[in-house]
C-alpha cells in the first residue's frame, strides 16, 4: 500500500490549509444558524410612530376626531404651526418620523365629497410613514362610508361610529405544529453552504496529490516498481474514497453539533445521501483538475474559482428563487445546482409522497450522471498523459 500511504502523507502536509477552509465553513454555518434563530417567531408588540401633528382645522368635529384617533395610535410631539425649521430639524435628526398637517377646510371638503388631502412629510424611516398612511386610510375609508350612506349624520356621529368600528379587535393565536420532521429551512442553508467547503477541500486534497504524483520522476519510479498499473490505480481510488468519506463524515458531524437530533429524521437521512453524492461529484472534479494542471501554484486559484463560481451561480449563498432566469438556465449544467435543489426540496418536506420522492430522486440521479461523466473524462485524460509520458 505504498501509494496509499504516500497519498495521506501529502494530505497531512496540506492539513492546515484543509482545516482553515473547514473553520471558515463552520463560521459561516454558525452565523447562518444564529441569524435564523434571531428571526424566530416572537410575541407581537405594537410600536407607535413618533409624529408631529398640526391641526389647522381645529373648529371641526371631524378633524378633532381624526386628531384624537392619531394620538391614540402614535406618539405625538407638539410643535408651533409656524416652526417649520424646528420641524425639519426634528425630522432630520429622527426625533420624529412623520409630519401630518390637517389643512383648514379639510372636514368641510370631506363631508361634501370634494377632493380633500392631508399634508404629510416622511422621514428617513419609511416604514413609519407607511404605517401612518395605513392608519389614516383606515379611518378615512370607514368615515367616507358613513358620510355617504344617506343618513345625514353629523361630523361627531361619523367620528363616533368610525371609532367604534376601528375599536373592534380579533384575537390571533400562533401555533407551531410538530410533524416529526426537522426544521428544514435553517438546515438546508447549512447543507447549501457545505457545498462550498466540500468542493474546495476536495480539490486541495486530491489535486495536490495528483500534481505531485504525476511529476515525471515520481511517476517513472512508480512505473519501475513491482506494482502494476492496476494496483496503483486501485490504491489511488481507495485513498480518494477514504478522503471523500472523511470529509463527508466531518461535515455531517458539524451538522450534528449544530442541529442535534434534527438530523435523526427522514430529512437528515436524505441530506446525508445528498451530501455524499455531491462529495463523490467533488471527487471526480478534483481528480479532473489534478490530471489537467501541472503545477501546485495554480491549485488555489482554480479551487477558489470553481468553488465560489459554483456557489454563487447555483444558490449556495444566494437562494435559488432570487437568481435570474438566465443564471438558473446556466446553473442547470452544473452539479452544485442539483445538489442545492435537492437540499431545498428535502428541507421543504412536510409529508413524504411520491411526487416529492420523484423530484429528489431525479436530482440524485443527475448528480450520479455528473460523477460518471466527469470521472470518465478524467480517466481518458489520465490515460492519454500516461501514454505521452511513455512515448
Amino acid at each position: 500500500m505504498q501509494v496509499f500511504k504516500a497519498y495521506f502523507r501529502i494530505v497531512k502536509k496540506n492539513l492546515p490549509m484543509l482545516m482553515l477552509y473547514m473553520i471558515i465553513f463552520m463560521a459561516v454555518a454558525i452565523g447562518t444558524t444564529s441569524s435564523n434563530q434571531s428571526r424566530g417567531i416572537s410575541n407581537f408588540t405594537d410600536v407607535k410612530s413618533r409624529i408631529a401633528l398640526i391641526n389647522e382645522d381645529i373648529e371641526s368635529d371631524f378633524s378633532e376626531g381624526l386628531a384624537d384617533y392619531i394620538r391614540k395610535n402614535a406618539q405625538v410631539f407638539d410643535f408651533d404651526n409656524d416652526d417649520e425649521e424646528g420641524l425639519r430639524d426634528a425630522l432630520f435628526f429622527e426625533k420624529i418620523q412623520y409630519i401630518l398637517k390637517i389643512p383648514k377646510g379639510f372636514s368641510e371638503d370631506f363631508m361634501n365629497g370634494k377632493e380633500s388631502r392631508l399634508e404629510e412629510t416622511r422621514g428617513i424611516d419609511n416604514t413609519s410613514g407607511i404605517y401612518m398612511e395605513t392608519l389614516l386610510n383606515q379611518f378615512l375609508n370607514i368615515a367616507s362610508l358613513y358620510a355617504g350612506n344617506g343618513m345625514a349624520l353629523t361630523q361627531a356621529q361619523i367620528v363616533e361610529k368610525t371609532m367604534n368600528t376601528l375599536s373592534k379587535e380579533t384575537t390571533v393565536i400562533m401555533k407551531n405544529f410538530d410533524t416529526g420532521l426537522s426544521d428544514g429551512a435553517k438546515v438546508s442553508q447549512f447543507f447549501n453552504a457545505a457545498s462550498y467547503s466540500v468542493i474546495i477541500i476536495m480539490i486541495f486534497g486530491i489535486s495536490t496529490f495528483m500534481v505531485i504524483f504525476n511529476r515525471s520522476i515520481i511517476k517513472h519510479r512508480t512505473l519501475c516498481s513491482p506494482l502494476s498499473q492496476n494496483q496503483v490505480s486501485i490504491q489511488i481510488l481507495l485513498a480518494n474514497l477514504c478522503l471523500t468519506t472523511a470529509i463527508w463524515a466531518i461535515t455531517m458531524c458539524c451538522g450534528l453539533s449544530l442541529y442535534g437530533t434534527e438530523l435523526f429524521t427522514l430529512n437528515g437521512f436524505l441530506w446525508g445521501i445528498n451530501l455524499f453524492l455531491f462529495s463523490m461529484v467533488s471527487l471526480a472534479i478534483s481528480f479532473l483538475v489534478g490530471n489537467v494542471i501541472k503545477n501546485r501554484q495554480s491549485i488555489s486559484a482554480i479551487a477558489n474559482t470553481i468553488a465560489l463560481g459554483f456557489s454563487f451561480l447555483c444558490g449556495a449563498f444566494v437562494p435559488q428563487y432570487l437568481l435570474g432566469s438566465k443564471v438558473i438556465s446556466f446553473a442547470r449544467f452544473l452539479p452544485t445546482y442539483w445538489y442545492i435543489k435537492a437540499s431545498n426540496q428535502i428541507g421543504d418536506i412536510k409529508s413524504f409522497n411520491g411526487e416529492i420522492a420523484n423530484d429528489i430522486l431525479i436530482a440524485f440521479l443527475i448528480q450520479l450522471g455528473f460523477f460518471a461523466a466527469i470521472l470518465t473524462i478524467s480517466l481518458v485524460i489520465s490515460k492519454q498523459r500516461r501514454v505521452e509520458s511513455l512515448a
